[in-house]
């Protein structure tokens, strides 16, 4: 059996501009929607790329030295080994 509802003119123009309004904003939700995971990606390449600077940075380095400098920090011990031992200069100072 059906109901029959009757509504005025004024009713059905506020149902109508309720449902425009629904559409419109089921519109921007999906357009928010779209920018948020343009965002997100965005995000997540700033990311990225600022650990592969942080890795650069301050990461493990090669301490291997060139072989055309075998000798590099070993220079003290080399000059140390032909020389006399230093000796301090001490102020003479006498006693009377």
């Amino acid at each position: 059996m059906p109901i029959n509802v009757t509504i005025t003119a004024e009713e059905l123009k506020a149902l109508l501009a309720e449902r425009d309004a629904a559409r419109t904003l089921r519109e921007e939700q999906e357009a928010l929607r779209g920018a948020l995971r343009l965002v997100t990606a965005e995000r997540d390449l700033a990311e990225e790329r600022l650990r592969a600077y942080r890795r650069e940075l301050f990461g493990a380095k090669s301490e291997a030295r060139d072989s055309d400098q075998p000798g590099l920090f070993n220079e003290a011990e080399a000059l140390g080994a032909n020389s006399a031992p230093a000796q301090e200069d001490m102020p003479q100072t006498t006693v009377a």
